[in-house]
């Protein structure tokens, strides 16, 4: 009985020699085999300053469309002095206020109080949207004036026209679907 839990143990201990072998293998592989790019990047703005610093490679893949060519003879874009903060799109970072509790609190076997549960979770999520239309539209509509500005191809211009049509659209929808529930209710 002696012998063989000795030999369990052995067993043991080289199969965890041998997974902790095959562990370090496979990260040694993993940290060789990464590209050069993924290693220590220098960040992309300082941390006493909050507005971020573009590179021109940057600038040169903003005016790029799928027709041109970086050996095409077009011009590369605006200079760095010529971008100002209005230009470069942060989205905002902030963490959202504490929600109430948003889970179902209610009895699972009440089939109709967890329905209205979940039909206000959707007309909220509704609400959500149709608020946020307004302030895509406008920085849709205010990229489409610089693309226009810039003379960009008419197929990106119509691509923006597009969505804010279609925004416009769901908005449109998702607000008369609201006013019919308001109006069976």
């Amino acid at each position: 009985m002696k012998q063989i839990q000795l030999i369990l143990c052995g067993l043991l201990l080289f199969v965890i020699l041998i997974g902790t072998w095959a562990l370090i293998s496979a990260l040694q592989v993993t940290i060789i085999a990464s590209p050069p790019s993924t290693k220590a990047l220098p960040a992309a703005h300082s941390a006493q300053t909050k507005t971020p610093m573009v590179n021109e490679t940057d600038l040169s893949l903003i005016h790029l469309s799928s027709k041109d060519s970086p050996l095409s003879s077009s011009p590369r874009g605006p200079a760095i002095s010529d971008i100002t903060e209005g230009d470069v799109y942060i989205p905002p970072i902030v963490q959202s206020p504490p929600q109430s509790n948003t889970s179902y609190s209610g009895d699972l076997d009440d089939h109709q109080s967890y329905n209205a549960y979940l039909l206000a979770k959707e007309h909220a999520l509704k609400h959500e949207f149709i608020a946020a239309v307004d302030k895509k539209v406008a920085r849709i509509n205010n990229l489409l004036e610089r693309g226009v500005q810039a003379n960009l191809p008419s197929e990106q211009l119509q691509e923006a026209r597009d969505k804010i049509a279609a925004l416009k659209t769901m908005k449109a929808q998702l607000i008369k679907e609201l006013d019919s529930v308001r109006v069976d209710n």
